[in-house]
């Protein structure tokens, strides 16, 4: 009959071979699956809805090559480990149908790539020794689907961007559904001298061609009825509208349409002080 001091020990060497082969599967488990844990306080590292609904829904695989190289200053370390895990993120998301690959830009067979790529070199200035240098640094990830190819420049300042330039990119290169937006917005009188005067939303209007192309079109009135291909009408400053223009607004609605309104900041005070005596 085995002693108390034996039976002590044989049960501890039993839970310790039972903490270990739990320890084993865990670490199985944590393996195979796709899910990675993001513990900063805001979330950095998470990526948004809409993200995840784009990778998930890739139908052809798509490759990253990211151009990083000699960029100094101290916010460059810590961009480059926000840039790799969001990478990551957006690996595990998509469930194999994306690549990242970080090219070797120390040796030649790495720069010649980038050359061959069209990818560009920034200049950074550095201060070693009290002295200011000018240096040469790569700081570009280029989107490949297919014969399909899409920069995206300036790593670097992209700070929290990143991931919407990333995802703006595969979105467009991955959509088959041609989208048509409609830019609704009063435009300054036409100069019969100087031609079209500068409008307050020409950037928006340039931000949209850029990214929709033919699918936007920017002179787009509620004086008639909205043109059947338009998806999407996008209200820049709507004022005083006219009772057809409100009808033929409601009649784009009633047909499923959407629609997004721009309004003018409205500064109104949260506190009135009484009037002086």
């Amino acid at each position: 009959m085995l002693s108390r001091s034996h039976s002590i020990l044989s049960l501890r060497r039993i839970s310790t071979v039972l903490l270990l082969a739990v320890l084993v599967l865990l670490n199985m488990a944590v393996a195979q699956t796709s899910s990675r844990i993001d513990l900063t306080e805001d979330g950095l590292y998470t990526l948004t809805d809409a993200s995840q609904d784009v990778l998930q829904n890739l139908q052809d695989p798509a490759s990253m090559r990211v151009f990083w190289h000699n960029v100094p200053g101290e916010q460059a370390e810590t961009q480059r480990r926000y840039i790799e895990s969001l990478l990551l993120e957006m690996q595990a998301v998509a469930e194999g149908k994306l690549g990242v690959r970080w090219v070797d830009l120390e040796s030649d067979d790495g720069k010649q790539e980038a050359e061959d790529a069209g990818v560009q070199t920034y200049q950074y200035q550095v201060r070693k020794e009290g002295e200011v240098r000018a240096t040469e640094g790569y700081s570009s990830l280029l989107i490949e689907i297919g014969d399909a190819k899409e920069p995206v420049d300036q790593l670097l300042e992209s700070g929290p961007r990143f991931e919407y330039e990333v995802i703006s990119r595969l979105q467009r290169m991955t959509r088959t559904d041609d989208v048509v937006v409609a830019l609704v917005a009063k435009r300054p009188p036409m100069n019969p001298f100087a031609g079209a005067q500068a409008g307050r939303f020409n950037a928006i209007e340039h931000f949209l061609r850029q990214r929709l192309g033919t699918g936007l079109r920017s002179r787009v009135g509620l004086d008639d009825p909205v043109p059947p291909d338009v998806d999407v009408l996008l209200l820049v400053g709507p004022q005083d509208l006219e009772e057809k223009q409100v009808y033929h607004f409601e009649q784009f609605l009633l047909r499923g349409g959407k629609a997004m309104a721009l309004l003018d900041p409205v500064h109104t005070p949260l506190f009135q002080p009484p009037p002086t005596q």
